[in-house]
């Protein structure tokens, strides 16, 4: 039941607590009567032979959407109460109880945000950037303009191969005669007699040590490699006939590569770290077929590449950032009146300036795809915002498979493969989505997401944009999310967080303000360990932390 008046809500709450607090419902409904009714303007009849009666009716001419309001009402007729001596403080504070355990039992229903929200909400606000990110830009350098990295139209039948055959269909005139010349052993059986891809992606493979790769996880190191090879193409000046894939594997290229990526295009070392371990990984393919030893140690060509990574890896723990935080760091209030102002902008209407009176009120109807549009946008930053998972456990929500409906809200349910650290662990994780936000999935998932039409069971989709209307209906893809998350808070805070960066957020707030006991739970949330929440996500300044350290000589009362 989703109730409309005051009267439906105090039903529901009677069935709530009638069997075991009936002393709790008696003092909540004297508080009604003498000290919420009157304050809006309406005055409960004591007549004997129709208490119930009346008293109920004055409550069903209470709109649900006036709820907020019933706490202001009574201080107001307390107050008068007080000053002509009808009642006492401590009456007062006894009523004040029931009455707030009453709202404080509305607002932990999944109705409340939906019934008590105001007509405002029921059009949209006046949408429009805060900051100009061309004005921001002016005078920097813009490296999206100058990409150097190989295009897919590039990639010849040569590099295909190698990165894409399946068993058996490569072959030894698909690599380089100089590199096959170099070979310590000069044993060309020994290499792979497959492709890049399936030598990380397959289930098993003979020979390698390690686990099979997430294809997403592929995908990033296929960047690299593209990155790479468009290197030596347009900026070393290669020619595309002498670009190979095992290249990426020689250690003195992938220096001068590295060097180039952090001096000239302003890349991190996490940046680099990434392209050594894809050189790590390219290495173990070529030639995990001659190891014998466990982790592939007797491989001087793969040992050399490691020392490089490791090298890499220390230069980042103690190198500064290349973005300064600050940029994109963003606070807790901040995030949430993004959310507030982005589910206003999911409303079907336009709003307008009346000519006569100046204020807001509604407009034409928006199109279907705007609406689906803000409708996502406000979803994910909201999920984002008090779930702070990685982006792609929001992306890759799937009804019926990861995603639930109960009773008490949407549950997630994550297998080993679903979460990062799953693969590393072989366990699942399963929480819960904010229960606030439950309605509005309700309104989602039943009545906007069905106009898409969409072909899959994916929870959020592409809706289109920049030109793309082939993507229409299609899942989200990581970049998309991450470029929709940056810019979209960019216009209303100046900032550009990615959607990792909330996990900084809600580990930094939770640290300043939260239960110290909330801190395992809140780690296992996000996927990893409290150490990491400290070591990694918490932002909290050192004046913040020794804020509590003031007078610490005083004894506690």
């Amino acid at each position: 039941m989703i109730p409309t008046t005051l009267l439906d809500a105090f039903h529901l709450y009677r069935l709530h607590i009638v069997t075991d607090k009936p002393k709790h419902l008696a003092g909540l409904k004297t508080a009604l009567k003498l000290y919420v009714l009157p304050g809006y303007s309406i005055s409960y009849a004591f007549r004997a032979e129709a208490v119930s009666e009346d008293f109920e009716g004055c409550l069903s001419r209470v709109l649900i959407k006036e709820l907020n309001d019933v706490e202001n009402a009574f201080h107001e007729q307390t107050k008068i109460a007080l000053s002509l001596g009808d009642i006492t403080k401590g009456t007062v504070k006894d009523y004040r109880s029931h009455l707030l355990r009453f709202l404080k039992w509305t607002q932990e229903q999944n109705w409340y945000f939906d019934t008590t929200k105001p007509d405002s909400e029921k059009f949209t606000p006046r949408i429009r950037s805060t900051y100009s990110l061309k004005a921001m830009r002016k005078g920097r350098r813009c490296y999206n303009r100058n990409p150097y990295g190989l295009k897919v139209a590039e990639v010849t039948p040569k590099l295909e191969k190698q990165l894409d055959a399946r068993p058996y269909e490569l072959k030894q005139e698909h690599f380089n005669s100089e590199f096959l010349n170099q070979l310590s052993n000069k044993c060309p059986k020994a290499l792979p007699h497959y492709g890049f891809r399936y030598f990380c992606t397959a289930p098993e493979v003979a020979k390698r040590q390690d686990r099979a790769m997430r294809e997403s996880t592929f995908n990033i190191y296929q960047e690299v490699i593209f990155c790479f090879l468009g290197w030596l193409k347009n900026i070393r000046g290669w020619s595309l006939d002498d670009i190979s894939l095992e290249l990426v594997s020689n250690k003195e290229l992938l220096e001068e590569f590295v060097a180039w990526g952090i001096s000239e295009r302003e890349n991190g070392y996490q940046w680099a770290s990434r392209a050594a371990e894809c050189a790590v990984n390219i290495s173990k393919w070529l030639y995990h077929k001659r190891s014998k030893k466990r982790d592939y140690r007797d491989i001087e060509e793969i040992e050399e590449l490691k020392d490089y990574r490791s090298d890499i890896q220390k230069k980042r723990k103690v190198a500064p950032p290349r973005l300064n935080l600050e940029e994109k760091l963003v606070t807790f209030e901040e995030c949430e009146s993004v959310v507030q102002y982005l589910r206003q902008c999911c409303a079907p209407r336009r709003s307008k300036k009346s000519k006569y009176t100046g204020k807001l009120q509604k407009g034409e109807m928006r199109s279907q795809t705007a609406i689906l549009r803000w409708w996502q946008r406000y979803l994910i930053i909201a999920i984002l915002t008090y779930c702070p998972v990685r982006q792609r456990e929001i992306r890759e929500l799937e009804l019926g498979r990861t995603l639930f409906r109960e009773a008490e809200g949407y549950r997630v349910k994550l297998g080993p493969e679903d979460h990062k650290t799953g693969s590393k662990t072989g366990k699942g994780r399963e929480y819960w989505l904010p229960q606030h936000l439950t309605l509005d999935l309700d309104e989602w998932l039943n009545e906007w997401r069905p106009k898409a039409n969409v072909e899959h069971n994916f929870v959020f989709f592409s809706v289109g944009g920049n030109g793309k209307p082939d993507s229409i209906g299609k899942p989200l893809s990581g970049p998309v999310v991450s470029a929709m998350v940056a810019t979209i808070m960019y216009k209303f805070t100046g900032k550009r967080p990615s959607p990792h960066i909330f996990r900084n957020i809600a580990i930094t707030y939770q640290r300043k303000y939260g239960n110290a006991e909330q801190q395992e739970a809140l780690a296992e949330l996000m996927g990893h360990s409290v150490e990491v929440a400290n070591k990694v996500y918490d932002q909290t300044t050192s004046i913040e932390k020794t804020e509590k350290a003031k007078d610490w000589w005083k004894k506690s009362n």
